[in-house]
């Protein structure tokens, strides 16, 4: 439908970034890295800014799994998030709200209403138990504003 990748290599933040782990990981299209919070924040969160204003429709989650350990018990499982897009001004809306899902997806591939925004922030409500958050990239798809 014409969308296109608009936060590849862009302008990221986290609630927090375990050393060799920042956030800069999660946008950078590479498949080998990956942002992890810190291991006390209970409520990580990662935002990046497109620079510009998009019409955002669409969003590919990659998790990591640090902590998977079959032999342990340590089994993969849904991971719980909920996805807000803000414009250049005004609040954060949220466009996806997976914060009760039960689906276990390691690439993740949403769709939403398409929302005018510059920003957009993750929010890793859970994971399942005895892994830690992690996510290998985000990649969220746009468009220009005008037609």
């Amino acid at each position: 439908p014409g969308f296109l990748p608009v936060s590849v290599n862009h302008v990221s933040r986290a609630s927090s970034e375990k050393e060799g782990r920042e956030s800069p990981y999660a946008i950078d299209n590479n498949m080998r890295t990956w942002w992890e919070p810190e291991d006390g924040d209970k409520k990580p969160w990662i935002e990046v800014d497109c620079r510009n204003e998009f019409r955002m429709a669409g969003v590919r989650l990659c998790w990591a799994e640090p902590g998977l350990d079959y032999d342990a018990g340590i089994k993969p499982g849904p991971v719980r998030y909920r996805l807000e897009a803000r414009g250049e001004k005004g609040d954060w809306t949220t466009v996806l709200d997976k914060s009760a899902s039960r689906e276990d997806l390691l690439v993740d591939y949403q769709t939403f209403h398409e929302t005018r925004a510059r920003r957009v922030r993750l929010t890793i409500l859970g994971t399942a138990p005895g892994i830690r958050p992690g996510l290998i990239e985000i990649t969220v798809f746009g468009r220009g504003l005008a037609l």
